[in-house]
């Protein structure tokens, strides 16, 4: 439900921020759209557009919808960590393809583009004077949300690299204070490791032990043939695919520079990462949906 409930309101931000379904068809009439890869590009496009253009120009909390589910349990602080988490969510999306260079001339002046959006919003968000100003420290959600951060400077390291310093500082700072959420016994320890994951990639302090308990508690929860649980018992749903894969990934690309402790660790995670992308590719229907099986 929290995965559906940021979509949620990047979608309704999105026919404000960047038009209509018609206009879409449209572009697509025109013969703009030539292959797979520019009609993708379009739709990442549409669904980011309007998060980070509106981040950029400081004005996130005045477009975005104050969209939560019907069953959230406290209403009035799900809204208050919504953009932290939209925007964590949004980075992570993009950042391998931020972190690119080349392709044809539209992909590469829109890849400039959301390279000087994603600049100015982040520092936007760590700016203490801005509107869209965000804190890292209203709840244990945002322990959650700041991973994602995390993660999509892990895959991008262009957007660290390219911040102002002072701007380094505060994220690297913001970050460090999701330390005061106790993660759940889930796949939130992998939420906790890539935030020291982070820190590690950038030549920081970092917290071994944090990264050590959720490398090896998810070890423990390895249940075969590319599937983990989430927790002590299994569940037949999506976190696998948005969560646990690709977090072992990322964390596995950053700390086996660092140690060759998890050496063997790394490469059954490798393995199991492809095991589950082939059960994932087979499980898309002619449609292109997924069974809707479990959360999210």
């Amino acid at each position: 439900m929290k995965i559906q409930r940021v979509l949620l309101g990047v979608l309704l931000l999105s026919q404000v921020a960047f038009g209509s379904l018609g206009q879409r068809k449209a572009i697509v009439k025109k013969g703009l759209i030539q292959n797979d890869r520019e009609y993708w590009l379009l739709e990442m496009d549409r669904m980011v557009r309007p998060v980070l253009k509106s981040l950029a120009a400081d004005s996130l909390r005045i477009l975005m919808p104050q969209v939560t589910s019907i069953h959230v349990d406290n209403k009035a602080q799900r809204i208050q960590v919504q953009y932290l988490e939209v925007l964590g969510r949004v980075l992570s999306g993009i950042g391998p393809w931020l972190q690119l260079e080349g392709g044809s001339k539209r992909e590469v002046e829109l890849r400039e583009l959301y390279r000087k959006w994603t600049i100015a919003g982040l520092s936007n968000a760590l700016d203490l004077n801005a509107k869209d100003f965000m804190r890292f420290d209203l709840g244990g959600q945002q322990l959650v949300d700041a991973s994602f951060l995390a993660i999509a400077v892990v895959r991008a390291p262009w957007i660290y690299q390219n911040l102002p310093e002072k701007y380094q500082k505060r994220l690297v700072e913001s970050i460090k204070t999701t330390r005061k959420f106790k993660p759940g016994f889930s796949n939130w320890l992998l939420f906790s490791a890539m935030n020291e994951v982070f820190l590690a990639d950038n030549g920081l302090e970092w917290d071994v032990m944090r990264v050590d308990y959720a490398l090896q508690q998810m070890e423990q929860w390895y249940v075969g043939d590319g599937i983990y649980m989430d927790g002590p018992s299994f569940a037949f749903d999506y976190y696998n695919s948005f969560v646990i894969h690709p977090y072992l990934a990322a964390i596995s690309s950053v700390i086996g520079k660092k140690s060759n402790a998890y050496q063997s660790m790394f490469e059954k995670i490798k393995k199991r990462n492809e095991r589950y992308a082939v059960i994932q590719e087979r499980l898309i229907n002619i449609d292109g949906t997924y069974p809707a099986t479990g959360r999210s």
